[in-house]
């Protein structure tokens, strides 16, 4: 019976080492009870405010979870206004990279990624140097040009020994005076002829294609690369690779479309080139700076040495000077044609080439840099439907299951600690 069970309780409680030693009051299972579940509270009380700080650890780390997934963009507006900002901030990154304001990208990037991202982004510090590069190439041609042939003004072979001195003028060029024999026509060769010197004007001209050319295809693939790489660092988070494959497709289209108008371009102006003309005055200075260099240098080997005092007697000046129009050291007029139309073609490339090297740099940057932000802004916001748009921004299974689980997470979470906080033990 119940009386019966409560005296065997408070026998065995009697007789119990440790529980004789207590109050009697606290013998018994209820009391027991009572006792266990005070200390268990207490317990969990205690242990309360680090389950709040665990929930709320636990809450902050889905948080950003799920904000590297991003907001979920389930209206047509909020998937343009999506796409329309990262086409927004591509354009701005490439704009600082064109115009080597680097500073730019930081806000757009952060630092961390703009470190990752910037050398491949000095895209004007890259063309700056292949422009270097281009202008010497357009330099060296005036010297390795088949159409100056060899000349030596100060060489020391001579066929016949000459009264003063041991340098005899040299007879000019062989292969610009054989040019001029085949080419000058009808023309009287009593003055240079204006169409052999066309003619090796545009011979000129055909050297600077290939640096041009070069300098064309850097631009274009330095741009494409420069591009290619801010696509990635600014989409890096997204994790749509749509959307990275669909900039990176309209990158490579508008360039190869704006490197044919480049091409045209370049023909162009190496076409005009071809004609000479020109109103700098500094033809005509380089053009008389080249004459009196060429007369020097007859003068100088015409002259005699002079005595250890570097005494020269006026007999030997005058027939010196005599010598050089008629004597060992005059020059025939095939010579002479051949040096003036050599000292017109110098000065003369000497002055195109500076407008060379900068007019094309000039035309592309406006054909292919300037033109390539104004073409990618129309493609990317202009030829963009919306049914496009949101099909690059459809979020895949994998992102949308994984969305649904830490929101459920969140839920979960701060259900558990609103119940804790409404409970009485808090």
């Amino acid at each position: 019976s119940i009386d019966k069970g409560v005296a065997n309780e408070l026998a065995f409680f009697g007789q119990h080492e440790y529980w004789r030693k207590l109050s009697p009051h606290l013998w018994g299972v209820p009391r027991l009870s009572e006792r266990l579940v005070s200390i268990l509270q207490d317990n969990i009380r205690r242990s309360l405010p680090k389950v709040i700080a665990e929930i709320s650890t636990r809450m902050t780390e889905t948080q950003k979870e799920l904000l590297r997934l991003g907001t979920p963009l389930e209206s047509p507006g909020a998937q343009r206004q999506q796409f329309g900002k990262w086409v927004n901030q591509y354009l701005r990154l490439m704009e600082a990279a064109i115009s080597g304001q680097y500073e730019l990208m930081h806000p757009v990037l952060g630092s961390s990624s703009t470190r990752t991202v910037m050398p491949e982004a000095h895209l004007r510090a890259v063309l700056r140097q292949k422009e270097l590069v281009f202008r010497s190439e357009i330099e060296a041609t005036q010297e390795t040009n088949g159409v100056f042939g060899s000349c030596d003004s100060s060489s020391t072979n001579s066929d016949e020994n000459v009264i003063v001195g041991d340098r005899v003028a040299s007879n000019g060029s062989t292969t610009l005076k054989q040019f001029i024999q085949v080419n000058r026509g009808d023309e009287l060769a009593i003055f240079p002829s204006y169409r052999v010197f066309c003619s090796c004007v545009q011979r000129c001209v055909r050297d600077w294609e290939l640096p041009a050319t070069k300098l064309l295809e850097h631009y274009h693939t330095q741009t494409g690369s420069t591009s290619r790489h801010l696509i990635s660092a600014l989409l890096a988070d997204s994790g749509n690779v749509r959307v990275q494959r669909f900039f990176k497709k309209t990158t490579d289209r508008v360039l190869s479309e704006l490197k044919e108008s480049a091409q045209r371009e370049l023909h162009l102006v190496l076409q005009h080139e071809a004609r000479p003309y020109t109103q700098d005055q500094r033809l005509y200075d380089e053009l008389d700076r080249l004459r009196q260099q060429a007369l020097h240098a007859r003068l100088e080997a015409a002259l005699p040495a002079g005595d250890k005092h570097e005494l020269v007697s006026v007999v030997e000046v005058t027939r010196a000077l005599g010598g050089i129009s008629t004597g060992p050291f005059g020059m025939s007029s095939d010579d002479r044609e051949a040096l003036e139309m050599e000292v017109a073609l110098r000065a003369y490339l000497e002055v195109a080439s500076y407008r060379f090297v900068d007019v094309v740099p000039m035309k592309l940057n406006g054909v292919l840099l300037e033109s390539f932000l104004r073409e990618m802004e129309s493609e990317l916001l202009g030829a963009a439907t919306d049914e496009q748009v949101a099909e690059l921004l459809q979020e895949d299974d994998g992102k949308a299951i994984r969305r649904h689980q830490l929101l459920n997470e969140l839920e979960t979470l701060e259900n558990g600690r609103q119940t804790i906080e409404n409970s009485g033990y808090w």
